[in-house]
């Protein structure tokens, strides 16, 4: 009797999994976090292609991997001392303009709180 029941490779249940069950169990993740699954994919799918069409339309400009792993172009050029200077491009000059108004709020922050401690401290010492 001939056998017609087929069997399953461990290579095709991983493909099974990475392309159905993984996808469905992120998205049902998310919506148990309370964010929407789908659209984090999405967007994801989205800055993907960005970083393609960035890539492809700058091909002259060379890419540095960054710290938090996107790639940023940045043009060098040499001054006559030999020293390299790195001109930003407007996206990194929004990021350092974001993150230096977030260093002079906490800052700011900062100092407050060492006010409050210094007036604490003296309100104990005088009890």
């Amino acid at each position: 009797m001939a056998r017609t029941k087929s069997r399953m490779t461990a290579f095709s249940r991983l493909m099974l999994f990475m392309l159905f069950i993984g996808p469905l169990a992120y998205i049902a993740a998310s919506y148990y976090n309370g964010q929407d699954g789908i659209k984090n994919i999405t967007n994801t799918i989205q800055k993907g292609k960005d970083k393609v069409s960035t890539i492809l339309s700058d091909k002259e400009e060379p890419t540095t991997p960054s710290s938090d792993g996107s790639n940023i172009s940045s043009k060098s050029t040499t001054s006559i001392n030999g020293e390299t200077t790195v001109s930003s491009t407007p996206d990194q000059s929004y990021q350092i303009k974001r993150l230096k108004n977030q260093l002079e709020e906490l800052d700011l922050e900062n100092r407050q709180l060492r006010r409050t401690i210094r007036e604490l401290k003296a309100e104990l010492e005088a009890k």
